[in-house]
């Protein structure tokens, strides 16, 4: 098929920061759902602060243990995510990526290797202000910097792929 757009994008790890912290708040943290997430944060947080502030004793040991736990915990985890995405960002010789839009798909190569996704693939595309993420399911997606990449471009893919439920075939 014609090629319509050809670019490069380098991945840095803010930039893959940046994606990593936007599809996990998106998708763990309440994303567009914000406002009951905090709330429920808020009545946990103020719940644990009454019951610690007006008990003595084991309870009280066990909640404060229980929030340090969970507190720990999501330090732990972003601390793996962390080493992780670094990890993968250290495997490229140069971490960057030619998009190549494509009548029919988009394809991304880097010196780790190629993939051509076709449009039917990609299901929806979640914007953030400094990265994309052209979403194929629920976790599989591809990131896209939009540092380097063409506005034009940006428009095409935009309104090429037609927004589906993550999942659907």
């Amino acid at each position: 098929m014609a090629e319509r757009y050809r670019f490069s994008v380098a991945y840095e790890p803010a930039t893959l920061h940046a994606a990593v912290r936007a599809y996990v708040w998106k998708t763990h943290m309440g994303g567009t759902h914000w406002v009951p997430t905090g709330v429920v944060f808020i009545f946990v947080v103020g719940l644990s602060y009454y019951l610690l502030a007006n008990l003595y004793g084991v309870l009280a040991g066990v909640i404060a243990g229980a929030v340090a736990a969970v507190l720990i915990g999501l330090g732990v985890y972003s601390w793996m995510a962390a080493r992780a995405r670094d990890a993968k960002l250290a495997l490229m010789k140069e971490p960057r990526a030619e998009f190549v839009i494509l009548d029919d798909a988009v394809e991304v190569k880097t010196d780790r290797g190629s993939g051509r996704l076709p449009w039917a693939t990609i299901q929806q595309i979640w914007k953030f202000k400094r990265v994309w993420l052209l979403m194929m399911d629920s976790n599989r997606f591809v990131t896209l910097p939009l540092a380097e990449a063409p506005v034009d471009a940006l428009r095409f893919l935009d309104e090429k792929i037609q927004p589906r439920p993550l999942g659907a075939a």
